[in-house]
């Protein structure tokens, strides 16, 4: 036909999905398909529209399959759609098919319409065919029921043993064991007796991560619930239950998926606070992982986590009965997430009966309102269920209009009000579900549109107001209407929409969250609080004592409960079927080693040998090397300050209890080993220290989550209670200069005459100097008298440049020496050697130079003494300061116990530091030499570490050099 356009479009997609922990596929004829478990699922579609004028012909087919593993279940839907259109006559058909396959139903449904419009009139039919009996009845029995097992670790996740399931294979571990119950599927955490409850009840310390013990899918669905745990012990009393409350801690789940949806597999780790115990097998930092769970632990114990809203859409709805529901949108059903569902009924209030059953018989009405049954004569006629409508090119989602048109308006007899009623249920339509800030979301024809003459009304008798008026198009508004703000939080179970009769309008959906996931919510709130709380409560007892530890040579049992209830819902038009099962029982031995044994005496002539023999069920104290982490100072530690404290740090914070618990007591060992011409009776004599234990927030050996917790816990707000990564035992003393000393840690046996076990030791030798103040004020001191200045002069002939020295070179041995060549000081003569005297008094001692106070007791040695030379530099007859060197016999600056900051003249800074490795020659210079004033002091100013306690020493500076005294 001339000048009519030929028009044709084909169109096609296909997808494929794989997830393991369940898959949700989109609505195709009636409700979304989930899948639980391991599920695949897979799609395709395509549409063809040919057409010439009036004359068209459109044709379409998708399908939609899927299979789930737990339980087993195939599901699959299928639809083809086909129409013609000649002119003022139009004939279209469609077929939808759904298939479920399960070992409770096993179901196909096939229907077929078709509709002849012939302009006045239309002609419609189907026929529907059922194969199978898709009855709700009762769910089957979970087969198999999940693994549940239990194994013991250590503090850093290391498997030690596999808890068995009798006692006659018990394996053996030490008291400080951690069990760990490790479930295929989390349960729901709801232990409300014994002496775990305070944990494991709901909102209790330990139930922050804990799952909904969910799984499955809307169709069949099982939930598991951890009722009963104990742990007890067997001996000859008799089963004795441990006495609470006992921590314990459901365990950060290791990937995103679980932790968003709060399903999936699940650890519970007892007698411990740890929430994220696999975190320390990690061989690199845990935010590298996909899921880090230290951000959480440090800074996560004021977080509040709040409901998520949901919705129910019409363009998901379906008919039940002459109703129309609306199910939850088919996301993924992430934590505290709000699921409901929406049932829509009508009515007419009409003041002629008459105008009642016309407006439902009238062969003109279209179809009156999504769901309805009107009243005729007292019995109920239902009216088709609505219109849907399309979805307009500019709008997010398809509506259902409620409006209605009357073929003959002069058999209107008086005002009609439909009122429509939404009623809020759980996903299953089976309960109400009340929600909290619900929103309805309409949408109204128009260039002006109005609600005049709408109304919605609570089960509360809220009215509800437009609080949103959103353009779609220019003819077309979005209005969102909901409860005033202040009664928003107040629970709603039903809504009634009113409108007068001819009001046209389209019903897009509801936004609401559920009262159920807001008390989830705030119950995950008081955990986290709880947990902190308990953290805290553990951090105020001594360290060496906060680890629960089992008794030595006993045998445990672990005793646990899960109860298990299924759910199943054949068909949208059905009531779910709920049905409990018998609990779950299973029990794990376990039996922990013995006290090590008594040495076996032989006696002889001139005495008695004591032989102690090995036992590998018993604790042995020499066993505990493995937790050793460092000695303070460290292994071949030179120039240890003399009053600096000595110690010894543990990777694990209970060890000093374990071994008290097997009859140990921990000792703390130092020796001196080098020959002193004479003894200076005011040190700390050889022998056991007294000690003082603390905890460490991190240790040398520890985790790399170790170390990133330490380091997220530095940074400001980070004050949340974590466990301690380690203890140390920690002892003042009074050195020696320049000695060298052994120090180990050691643990002493029960009984008399038993020598210590002694673990690695450690040995390291002392400085001259007692404190970090001591070796200041020794180096700006000078070598007569006890007036403070500097040790000597030295003149840079010709202009002092510095050279130009590498990164590298700058911290090398032979940084200072390259810039004392580059201005012709070379060579630098070496320290020079003095008479130094020790002047005891009491408790404490003074290092001097010269002459010491009357009635001193002075012991006089030889050593090197330290030097301080300011570098000068003539411009025009007046002197200027380049730098200051210096010099000391062993290290100024010492790796992590002092560094020196800065030096200054006048309050001036020396911007440019040179020093070599060893740290005992640092070179101060300036970049633009200056004259010093008649009153200038030099300041140096250091830091001690770790405490980062300042230090400042300062001395009188002269105008100009004093060339008379010899440098060396």
């Amino acid at each position: 036909m001339p000048g009519l356009p030929v028009i044709g479009n084909i169109e096609g997609w296909a997808f494929i999905m794989i997830e393991g922990n369940g898959l949700t596929l989109p609505a195709l004829v009636k409700s979304p398909i989930t899948l639980p478990g391991f599920a695949v699922g897979c799609g395709f579609g395509f549409s063809c529209e040919y057409g010439v004028g009036p004359v068209g012909f459109e044709f379409g087919a998708t399908a939609i399959a899927g299979l789930g593993t737990r339980p087993l279940i195939v599901a699959a839907q299928a639809k083809v759609e086909g129409s013609l259109h000649l002119g003022p006559v139009s004939i279209s058909a469609y077929a939808d098919a759904i298939l479920l396959l399960s070992e409770a139903v096993q179901y196909a449904e096939f229907e077929v319409c078709g509709e002849i419009d012939l302009w006045l009139t239309t002609l419609r039919g189907c026929a529907r065919l059922t194969l199978g009996e898709q009855i709700s009845g009762e769910p089957p029995p979970p087969v198999p029921i999940p693994r549940i097992s239990v194994i013991l670790v250590d503090r850093r996740y290391r498997t030690v043993a596999t808890a068995t399931d009798t006692s006659a294979a018990a394996p053996v571990v030490w008291t400080d064991c951690i069990p760990i119950l490790s479930f295929e599927v989390g349960p729901a955490s709801n232990v409300t007796t014994g002496s775990f409850s305070a944990s494991l009840q709901p909102s209790g310390s330990g139930t922050a991560e804990s799952a909904e013990g969910i799984v499955g899918s809307d169709a069949l669905s099982y939930r598991y619930e951890l009722t009963e745990l104990t742990i007890v012990e067997l001996g000859t009393s008799g089963e004795i239950p441990l006495a609470g409350p006992l921590p314990a801690m459901w365990q950060v789940p290791r990937d995103l998926a679980s932790d968003a949806t709060a399903r999936g597999s699940r650890e519970l780790a007892l007698l411990t606070l740890a929430p994220a115990l696999w975190s320390h097998r990690l061989s690199e930092s845990p935010k590298n992982a996909p899921l880090d769970p230290v951000p959480r632990l440090v800074n996560g114990c004021d977080r509040e986590e709040s409901a998520r809203p949901g919705w129910a859409l019409a363009e998901n709805g379906f008919v039940v009965r002459g109703y129309w529901r609306w199910p939850v949108e088919p996301v993924e059903p992430l934590r505290f997430a709000s699921r409901f569902g929406v049932e829509i009924s009508s009515r007419v209030d009409s003041g002629s009966p008459a105008l009642v059953g016309h407006a439902a018989l009238s062969e003109w009405l279209t179809p009156l309102l999504p769901g309805s049954s009107v009243a005729v004569d007292a019995n109920l006629v239902p009216v088709p269920p609505g219109i849907r409508l399309p979805q307009y090119d500019s709008a997010p989602i398809e509506g259902l209009r409620i409006a209605t048109i009357l073929g003959r308006p002069e058999d209107i007899e008086a005002a009609s009000i439909i009122e429509t009623g939404l009623a809020f249920l759980s996903p299953g339509f089976d309960v109400a579900s009340p929600l909290v800030h619900a929103s309805l979301w309409i949408g109204i024809e128009g260039r002006e549109p109005s609600l005049s003459g709408l109304s919605v009304v609570d089960d509360n008798g809220t009215a509800w107001e437009p609080t949103e008026w959103t353009p779609i198009s220019p003819s077309y508004f979005v209005v969102r209407l909901g409860p005033p703000s202040v009664q928003a939080s107040t629970p709603v179970k039903s809504a009634t929409l009113s409108y007068p009769w001819g009001y046209q309008a389209d019903l897009l959906g509801l936004q609401a969250t559920t009262v159920e996931a807001q008390q989830a919510a705030s119950s995950h709130r008081k955990a986290v609080k709880a947990a902190a709380s308990a953290q805290q409560a553990a951090n105020q007892v001594p360290v060496e004592s906060r680890k629960p530890l089992l008794t030595p040579g006993a045998t445990y049992r672990i005793d646990l409960t899960v109860k298990v209830s299924g759910t199943r819902k054949d068909r949208p038009d059905k009531a779910p079927v709920a049905k409990e099962f018998d609990p779950v029982h299973r029990s794990f031995w376990f039996q922990t080693a013995t006290k090590a044994a008594a040495p076996l005496l032989i006696p002889g002539s001139k005495g008695e040998l004591r032989l102690r023999l090995s036992d590998q069920k018993a604790f042995q104290p020499d066993q505990l090397d493995r937790y050793l982490d460092r000695y303070l100072p460290p292994d071949r530690a030179q120039f240890v300050f003399c009053d600096d404290p000595v110690g010894v740090d543990f990777a694990f914070d209970h060890v000093i209890g374990m071994a008290k618990l097997h009859g140990f007591d921990f000792t703390l060992d130092l020796k001196r080993t080098d020959l002193p011409a004479s003894v200076d009776t005011t040190t700390t004599k050889d022998g056991p220290l007294a000690v003082a234990f603390s905890a460490l927030d991190v240790v040398e050996l520890g985790s790399p989550a170790e170390r990133w917790i330490a380091e997220l816990k530095a940074e400001a707000g980070a004050n949340c209670p974590v466990p301690a990564a380690g203890i140390r035992a920690s002892a003042p003393v009074r050195l020696a200069r320049a000695g060298t000393y052994d120090l180990a840690a050691a643990f002493k046996p029960p009984g008399d005459g038993e020598a210590s076990v002694r673990l690695t030791g450690t040995s390291f030798g002392t400085s001259r100097y007692r404190t970090p103040r001591e070796l200041l004020d020794d180096l700006l001191a000078t070598s007569a008298g006890n007036s403070k200045s500097i040790s000597g002069d030295v003149e840079i002939v010709g202009s002092p440049v510095l050279p130009d020295l590498s990164t590298d070179d700058l911290a090398s041995n032979t940084g200072v020496e390259s810039v004392l060549a580059g201005w012709k000081l070379t060579p630098w003569p070496g320290l020079g050697r003095r008479i130094s005297s020790v002047t005891r008094e009491g408790p404490s001692d003074h290092l001097l130079r010269g002459s010491a106070p009357a009635g001193a007791m002075l012991v006089k040695t030889l050593s090197e003494s330290p030097r301080s030379t300011a570098l000068w530099v003539e411009r025009n007859g007046t002197w200027h300061i380049v730098g200051v060197l210096l010099e000391a016999p062993e290290p100024i600056e010492r790796p992590g116990r002092l560094t020196l900051a800065s030096a200054t003249l006048g309050g001036k800074p020396f911007d440019k530091r040179i020093a070599n490795r060893v740290g005992n020659r640092i070179l101060f210079i300036t970049s633009e030499p200056f004259p010093p004033g008649e009153t200038d002091l030099l300041e140096l100013r250091a830091t001690e570490l770790p405490s980062r306690v300042s230090l400042a020493v300062s001395i009188p500076f002269s105008s100009k050099p004093n060339f008379a005294e010899d440098v060396s």
